[in-house]
């Protein structure tokens, strides 16, 4: 079962800082995300949740998608797919679908995943990276493989690092694949430089600018505090290429990583809506506390600037 609930609870706790609750959740960022957008597609909140049952829950969030009538599945695609992923057999899409999710059959990918990672099996990496474009939704995906590229190494980096140049990949995977290098550097202290240098390029100008994985590596790299690559972060938000919603504007990322004491501007929006969403006034009525209000005093232009450089506030951060 999926852990909506526990996400609509964070939310409500921790209002709508993707980060945290996705470290309270122990669900990746992009699942987060999509919940709080399915949530609020669905105008739920957590105290409309708790008169919910577990699946009219699920029921509400997903719901399921119309048959088509008179039509087949196309047998000959499935088997095509089922060619080209040799790890998707048809016994483990039955035992997925239709068997007892507590089964040993169920766990067994998990226990194969790790095994993987005991070996340092450097050959099974880009097989994993190609599985996360398959298991779009899975939970568990999301929490064991990270952990699997930090447990084979340094040898995974540039295998994660190939991957993450195509801008084309889903924010899911590639959340998965961002928290694999964030605990490769964990796991790793002599490779946190290469994990940045990773990192730091998923920000750079592409064709195929994602805000939203952009606003993943940010996270990343405060989770990794790069401080060193502070001018490329700026340069993302500058060119408005991160989502804020993630890990907040420069200037949160600036205390962060503690290159700032306090704002110098008031709070954003950190609005977590589906696209298209735009009535205000319902969006207002869903989230009525999206905007925190500025927690300090205004900063005069003469001001030393906050985010320490030494030079008056109307000479730095202000321009």
């Amino acid at each position: 079962m999926r852990r909506i609930r526990e996400v609509l609870r964070l939310r409500a706790e921790l209002g709508p800082n993707v980060s945290a609750i996705s470290a309270g959740a122990r669900l990746a960022r992009s699942t987060v995300r999509a919940y709080l957008d399915r949530a609020a597609g669905a105008g739920l909140d957590a105290a409309a949740a708790e008169g919910l049952s577990e699946t009219a829950l699920e029921a509400a969030l997903f719901p399921p998608a119309p048959a088509a009538e008179g039509r087949a599945p196309d047998w000959a695609a499935v088997d095509r797919e089922l060619r080209r992923y040799k790890h998707v057999t048809r016994k483990l899409l039955w035992t997925e679908y239709h068997g007892d999710p507590e089964s040993s059959e169920a766990w067994a990918p998990v226990h194969a995943w790790r095994a993987l990672g005991q070996l340092r099996a450097e050959a099974a990496v880009e097989q994993l990276l190609a599985l996360l474009n398959v298991l779009l939704e899975d939970e568990m995906a999301g929490v064991e493989l990270p952990v699997v590229f930090g447990m084979i190494g340094p040898a995974a980096i540039p295998h994660i690092a190939k991957y993450l140049s195509n801008g084309k990949n889903p924010e899911s995977p590639a959340d998965t694949a961002i928290a694999g290098l964030r605990e490769i550097a964990a796991r790793h202290a002599d490779c946190r430089g290469e994990c940045i240098v990773v990192l730091a390029r998923v920000l750079e100008p592409h064709a195929d600018i994602n805000r939203t994985i952009n606003g993943l590596a940010v996270s990343a790299l405060i989770d990794l505090h790069a401080v060193e690559v502070i001018d490329t972060i700026r340069d993302a938000f500058r060119r408005n290429a991160v989502d804020i919603s993630i890990a907040g504007n420069i200037e949160d990322v600036e205390i962060e990583l503690g290159l700032r004491t306090r704002r110098a501007t008031p709070r954003p929006r950190y609005a977590v809506l589906p696209d298209g969403w735009s009535p205000q006034a319902v969006a207002d009525r869903l989230q009525p506390n999206l905007l925190v209000p500025p927690r300090c005093a205004p900063i005069g232009r003469n001001d030393p600037c906050p985010c320490g450089s030494g030079k008056k506030y109307k000479k730095c951060c202000l321009q």
